[in-house]
């Protein structure tokens, strides 16, 4: 079992010991006198507060892995998460749904984009170039911001290792 699925399972453990400590305090201060009840309740937030605090942030982290784990890398801004894929020439294609939805708009904006749009993976993808022109005719508030943005993470991107060239079928004739 993987450490991630390994440290779910403590959780859930955790948790569900806790639910049965919480429905004990409960019921006690219900059976013995209902001027405990308020008391009792503190006990149970107190209790279920740090399992809770752990297991949202584990989910989470599951969620995304298991949504992205087809893109090559993902890049955030202000709680959005942007798919990348890399092709074999090393280039870099940015996910078009994902894109748009920073700028408050719908994928595909007719049927014509969504027919000639590249795909990567099954999914249609801006190159580089596309991304700067749809961000700066945006016309979105943030639209200045987010392009800075884009263009801060596409410094990052460029420094990491291009992928080696696939190997050419000629050259083997």
């Amino acid at each position: 079992m993987r450490d991630d699925q390994n440290d779910l399972w403590q959780l859930g453990r955790m948790l569900a010991i806790r639910l049965a400590i919480s429905a004990l305090v409960l019921w006690l201060a219900y059976r013995h006198a209902l001027t405990l009840l308020p008391f009792a309740a503190v006990v149970v937030a107190v209790l279920m507060a740090k399992p809770l605090l752990e297991l949202l942030p584990a989910m989470i982290g599951r969620m995304r892995a298991a949504a992205y784990q087809d893109a090559d890398h993902w890049i955030a801004y202000g709680g959005f998460e942007v798919r990348i894929y890399r092709d074999e020439r090393g280039g870099w294609w940015f996910d078009a749904a994902d894109i748009c939805r920073l700028i408050d708009r719908r994928w595909p904006p007719d049927a014509e984009a969504a027919a000639l749009a590249p795909m990567q993976r099954g999914r249609p993808v801006l190159s580089e170039t596309s991304v700067h022109q749809l961000l700066g005719g945006s016309g979105h508030p943030l639209a200045r911001r987010l392009d800075g943005w884009f263009e801060r993470e596409m410094k990052a991107l460029r420094k990491q290792p291009s992928p080696p060239p696939a190997s050419s079928t000629d050259a083997q004739d």
